[in-house]
């Protein structure tokens, strides 16, 4: 089976391209959702209090965002602490969602891995897929789909990778913006890979 990773900036359309996948029966697993499903955990909130020192768990169960976000945010070593523990429960659930699409007789499965190069999961898929878009398109894309201002998208965007390292380390590049036409660029790209 053809293990595909979906990577790329935030604002992208990754999750486009996921559809994209899905009409041509390759099913995906999206890595944010586990992540939240993750921080639902109550084990997961007392692993992190425990490792930061600090009491994460919301009232109601789960992860306190709400607190979390500030200790981590602006400190590399916080949150290095908690990518050493959330990361492999991520890579876990994504390599038995791959084990199962293997197991069910598919040719290709794939994950929309925002964090694919930061975590080290590269080395798990067989073909990595960058889904660029102008910068101003992702800006625009960001703001109203989270709901945040101009500013707090752009310093979103400031703390990811540079859209150059992410086309330098993937496979192939699946423009979706600026006037391309991302379905047809996947369709090549796949036939090219041996995927369809």
């Amino acid at each position: 089976m053809i293990r595909i990773a979906i990577t790329g900036p935030s604002g992208s359309g990754k999750g486009y391209v996921c559809s994209l996948l899905e009409k041509r029966g390759i099913v995906s697993l999206d890595c944010d959702a586990v992540v939240h499903r993750l921080y639902a955990s109550n084990d997961l909130a007392v692993r992190l209090s425990k490792e930061l020192g600090t009491n994460v768990c919301h009232p109601g169960g789960g992860v306190d965002r709400g607190v979390l976000a500030p200790i981590v945010f602006g400190n590399e070593e916080m949150m290095k602490r908690v990518q050493r523990i959330v990361y492999p429960l991520v890579r876990a659930r994504c390599l038995a969602f791959l084990e199962e699409q293997e197991q069910a007789g598919a040719k290709a499965a794939a994950v929309d891995a925002p964090q694919l190069f930061e975590a080290g999961f590269e080395g798990d898929y067989r073909l990595i897929l960058c889904v660029s878009a102008p910068k101003e398109e992702r800006l625009s894309r960001i703001m109203k789909r989270d709901g945040i201002s101009k500013e707090d998208a752009l310093l979103r965007m400031s703390k990811q990778m540079s859209v150059e390292e992410y086309e330098k380390r993937c496979h192939a590049v699946i423009e979706n913006g600026g006037g391309n036409d991302p379905e047809r660029a996947l369709e090549r790209v796949l036939r090219d890979h041996g995927v369809c």
